[in-house]
């Protein structure tokens, strides 16, 4: 009889440890409190524009036309870093708006305006600065990673252990077009713990054309919010779409950016 109850107990922890698994690969995990801090730049950015005023000295760009609508910040996170944002009030990756074939291609925008980062960088430095593609890397965190209340595109570098990992020939072999695990370990770097990050090959055009949000959200359905999203250069006609739905650090700029660009300075990550 207690063989019969033990096992009994065995079967009934097996079954809901099963089902607690499934729960939490299949939910969303809820976001974090936001500041809005971001916003209230870029509202002053906005209106110092819209008013022929000069931009404060946080606004690297803006603009205010209807089929870009957009301002860079100027991060005070590292040397190069900038931080893209759209002007509407898109609050993050799960936004809706950002699947309307109207609503401008942010991840292209944030491309074509990497020049920016140079600038800068040229700025702090005191001298001339020329970026490579492979050194740029743009991402968005995950719902649960996130601390503002606005959907902004991390602008930085690649840092350099993982360019070369990214760009090593026998790894740049295997990324297709076809969503696969990397062919290399990506470490959680707080607490060095493999992390699950996927990545397909896509073009310019589908770049340009908006199409990177549908791709994931084929991928992850309803939990696409949940997956921290990072584009890289594999040079001007093709890039490396990468996602996380690691539930503590889904923050690809925390794990793969160097907002120094391998040129010293601090972070606050």
């Amino acid at each position: 009889m207690k063989k019969r109850l033990f096992k009994t107990f065995i079967g009934l922890v097996v079954l809901f440890s099963s089902v607690s698994v499934l729960a939490s690969e299949n939910s969303l995990i809820p976001p974090q409190k936001v500041k809005y801090k971001l916003v209230k730049l870029v509202n002053k950015c906005v209106y110092a524009e819209k008013n022929h005023q000069s931009w404060p000295r946080f606004c690297s760009k803006v603009s205010v036309r209807k089929d870009t609508n957009y301002t860079i910040l100027n991060s005070r996170d590292g040397l190069a870093k900038l931080l893209f944002l759209p002007n509407d009030n898109i609050h993050g990756v799960e936004d809706s708006i950002l699947f309307s074939r109207r609503t401008p291609s942010y991840f292209n925008l944030a491309w074509e305006n990497r020049f920016l980062m140079n600038k800068k960088l040229a700025k702090r430095l005191g001298q001339r600065v020329s970026l490579e593609d492979r050194d740029y890397l743009f991402s968005v965190n995950a719902t649960q990673s996130r601390t503002q209340d606005r959907l902004h595109i991390h602008m930085t570098c690649m840092k350099k252990e993982y360019k070369r990992k990214f760009s090593d020939p026998e790894n740049i072999k295997q990324y297709t077009f076809d969503w696969k695990k990397l062919p290399f370990t990506v470490e959680n770097p707080f607490t060095k713990q493999a992390m699950n990050f996927v990545a397909r090959k896509v073009t310019i055009n589908d770049v340009r054309k908006g199409r990177l949000h549908r791709m994931i959200q084929g991928l992850a359905g309803e939990r696409y919010p949940n997956f921290g999203i990072a584009l890289w250069p594999l040079d001007q006609s093709t890039f490396l779409l990468m996602v996380t739905d690691d539930p503590v650090l889904a923050a690809p700029n925390r794990i793969l950016a160097d907002p120094n660009c391998a040129f010293g300075g601090t972070s606050e990550n």
